[in-house]
């Protein structure tokens, strides 16, 4: 069995010393514990030189030392100076990072547009007032009727056309699927065209784009109540000037009909007209016209001429 060079002990696995070439336990294995005879001396970094990194050192100082200052290394030789300089590695970990950091801020803009996307389409459709109109053709159905500001609106579907109806105007569309439509003040899509056991009909998504479109007219709304006096101040949208008007809703009995009457009185005159649907009236610098007639009140608009 092999034996410590050193302490004489008897061991199943020496230690061969990189130095001398013999062999020693466990304890006895360093150079240092076994009082090497060819233990070398010590680098200034405290670890021990071979004979080759010796051979290697001596060569080195023969030809000249080495001065590092920046990144150029200076070898002085025999009072001479020369430049050597020492190419960096390429940073591939830096370059990789930095990519990866892009594509990070990439994906989550591209994820911030789509968040603020579906945020904004879906507000936009929380606007929307959804309506179902089928074919009056078919049979008696009454209009739809939704108001927006000072505006009331009615749709009506029969013979595959759309009609909408504003105060005092009226339009028509043949209704696609997926098609958008915009006039008196409002936006419509056509969300469905379809039919089904009873009639055909279309689901529409109505929502205003101008927010009092009458007013957006230079009109102004008055509802009236049956036998009420009310004062509205008009302004001109030409010239700085505004007038009061004061409006009263009457009826004249007669046997077997009663008559409705508007008068209208200024602070100098007043004046009375009988009024039916769409009667307009022109006169003290003012335009009247009258929406909507019923038993207890009126509706009308009015609209300065001056």
């Amino acid at each position: 069995m092999p034996q410590c060079e050193h302490c004489g002990r008897e061991v199943d696995l020496p230690f061969e010393c990189k130095f001398c070439g013999k062999y020693y336990c466990l304890e006895h294995r360093l150079p240092e514990s076994h009082n090497c005879p060819n233990l070398p001396p010590k680098t200034p970094l405290g670890g021990w030189q071979t004979k080759k990194e010796m051979a290697i050192a001596h060569a080195e100082e023969k030809r000249g030392k080495f001065v590092s200052e920046g990144e150029l290394h200076f070898i002085k030789e025999g009072g001479k100076s020369e430049k050597k300089e020492v190419k960096k590695p390429f940073p591939t970990k830096k370059v990789v990072g930095i990519c990866l950091v892009v594509l990070v801020i990439g994906f989550l803009i591209w994820c911030a547009s789509i968040f603020i996307f579906n945020m904004q389409n879906h507000a936009s459709t929380e606007d929307y007032v959804q309506l179902t109109l089928r074919d009056s053709s078919e049979f008696e159905v009454d209009p739809t009727v939704i108001e927006f500001g000072d505006t009331e609106y009615t749709f009506d579907y029969h013979f595959n056309t759309l009609w909408v109806s504003a105060p005092f105007q009226r339009t028509y569309f043949t209704p696609i699927e997926g098609k958008t439509y915009r006039d008196f003040g409002i936006e419509i899509k056509v969300s469905k065209v379809a039919s089904d056991y009873i009639s055909d009909y279309i689901v529409i998504l109505v929502k205003p784009i101008v927010n009092n479109y009458m007013a957006s007219l230079y009109y102004t709304k008055v509802n009236i109540t049956l036998y009420e006096t009310k004062a509205v101040n008009i302004s001109s949208g030409l010239i700085n000037k505004t007038n009061q008007y004061w409006f009263t809703y009457i009826q004249v009995e007669h046997p077997t009909f009663v008559e409705p009457k508007l008068r209208i009185r200024t602070t100098s005159q007043s004046k009375e007209y009988y009024i039916s649907t769409w009667t307009v009236i022109r006169e003290f610098e003012i335009e009247v016209k009258v929406y909507k007639i019923e038993s207890n009140y009126v509706v009308i608009y009015v609209k300065p001429l001056y």
